[in-house]
């Protein structure tokens, strides 16, 4: 996010020193700096006056953000506002919040306070046609590595159907395409959708929720200034009751867990087991958002979603991980290197990846690497409570140490009947119940032979789990049948074999 917030401030500094746009081009990337860096300083010493743990990341685009909307500001002249700005921010984060969430965006919580207090408004100068292209290239990256593309789309589509509604009820006729599409190049509607609307905090991890939460700021957002004659702070209001919803629906679960134990699974993959004050109550197969304070962080910040791969019915939290050596990111690297005894926070619980209600489905659980972990907190809670499913799990590894929880899955063949198939991408395997190769169509329908009826779970890397909804596509396989669940970061490539 920080390189896509640079490279708009870049472009607006090239483009005003070209005299395209009416600014000095130097001021904008002062107010930047400025802003960023005053962001940090508050968010530091509120942290300290909170006793909680403050990102500098996050810190940082927050700045960012608000050097795009506000201005841009002359430096020397408004250093006050860049002051009264920053802080406002910062404050929101930390006196509106609950177990160390904040509830609002802060930039759009922003541009609402500060209107009164120093007669300053938001004037969107971002949403000029000429950050257009770069909005829309950087934007869609951005949403693809967040996997948030239904709150784009959801938001978008309510935008244009509302548009178009209007101009039915004003003209009678529903309007051209040039009525449309102007409106998202010459306003700030992309940036918007793609930058702001996206914040983790303060809007749903939830997939439908994420498609309501999009529809009701889209909704604001088409009809408040219809409502309300010349009304200019629509953006802000409307991202602000989107943030509302979210705070109604999103569970508020907030904790420190503390490191009990290191268990290393295999040479490059970890389970850290982690003590709770109180009891965590969950679904397996769900996730937890992991923050870990840590000096320097890398460009993927301090936060990362992880699902839990211990059981509802053990009595500890367990996150089980790959690293890569000196190529993990600064967040793993402090993971592996975290004493016992030592704390991480845990939020928001969330996650569809999970169990169905109907105990008679059979399942197909295809597992690529460390995508293993959601299956594991499955099976070991049909062992503990005694449920029995069908279920067939294929798991898919490059070598054979890299298999994983084999002892469990194990005991689950002879207790709940799973069944289980392993496979060696790299290796030739020696265990029996191993093949040599790679999932594809011919293997499922010849170990699955009622897969037709089964629904499909897939998880891994996101590569590996689009290619395999493809061929479960092709194969006849209902969308609705196919769940997914795929970690970012992980940037090996999975090909199915060749003509299948």
């Amino acid at each position: 996010m920080q390189i896509f917030l640079l490279s708009l401030i870049t472009l607006a500094s090239v483009l005003s020193l070209l005299g395209v746009l009416p600014y000095q081009w130097f001021q904008i990337p002062l107010a930047a700096l400025a802003l960023a860096a005053l962001c940090v300083v508050f968010n530091r010493l509120l942290s300290r006056i909170f006793r909680t743990s403050g990102h500098d990341d996050s810190a940082i685009i927050t700045g960012l953000i608000l050097a795009l909307i506000f201005g841009p500001l002359e430096v020397a002249s408004q250093a006050h506002i860049a002051v009264v700005l920053a802080g406002i921010a910062m404050a929101s984060k930390y006196i509106l919040a609950f177990k160390h969430r904040h509830f609002f965006n802060p930039a759009a919580l922003t541009a609402v306070i500060a209107w009164p207090i120093i007669g300053e408004s938001a004037s969107w100068w971002i949403g000029s046609w000429h950050f257009a292209p770069l909005v829309a290239l950087g934007g869609s990256l951005v949403t693809h590595k967040t996997g948030r593309q239904v709150m784009v789309v959801a938001l978008l589509g309510t935008i244009i159907t509302s548009s178009a509604v209007k101009s039915f009820f004003g003209s009678g006729e529903i309007g051209d395409l040039d009525q449309i599409i102007n409106p998202l190049i010459h306003s700030p509607i992309l940036f918007f959708a793609t930058v702001m609307l996206l914040e983790p905090v303060t809007s749903p991890s939830n997939r439908r929720q994420q498609a309501v939460y999009a529809v009701i700021v889209g909704l604001v957002l088409s009809w408040l200034p219809s409502i309300i004659s010349g009304f200019q702070q629509g953006f802000e209001l409307a991202l602000l009751t989107g943030n509302i919803y979210t705070r109604i629906v999103k569970k508020g679960i907030t904790m420190k867990l503390t490191l009990a134990h290191k268990k290393k699974l295999s040479e490059n993959i970890t389970s850290f087991i982690f003590e709770a004050t109180d009891r965590l109550k969950f679904t397996p197969g769900q996730f937890l958002e992991w923050t870990l304070p840590h000096a320097k962080p890398d460009s993927r910040g301090q936060r990362r979603y992880f699902t839990i791969s211990s059981s509802p019915t053990e009595s500890h939290i367990a996150l089980t991980t790959k690293f890569a050596g000196e190529t993990s990111s600064s967040f793993k690297k402090t993971l592996f290197d975290l004493e016992l005894g030592q704390e991480i926070i845990a939020a928001n619980l969330d996650g569809e990846f999970v169990l169905p209600n109907d105990a008679k489905s059979p399942l197909v659980f295809i597992a690529g690497g460390i995508g293993v972990t959601p299956y594991r907190s499955m099976i070991k809670w049909l062992l503990d409570t005694g449920n029995k499913r069908k279920i067939t799990l294929l798991y898919s590894a490059k070598k054979e140490s890299e298999l994983i929880f084999r002892d469990l899955f194990s005991k689950a063949e002879k207790e709940i009947g799973l069944k289980t198939v392993y496979v060696l991408t790299d290796q030739t395997p020696t265990i029996a119940s191993a093949r040599k190769g790679f999932i594809d169509q011919p293997m499922i329908t010849e170990e699955v032979p009622n897969w037709q009826q089964s629904l499909f779970y897939i998880s891994g890397p996101e590569p590996m789990v689009e290619a395999f909804e493809k061929m479960l596509s092709k194969m006849g396989v209902p969308s609705s049948h196919i769940k997914r669940d795929f970690f970012l970061g992980y940037e090996e490539t999975y090909q199915l074999k060749q003509g299948s």
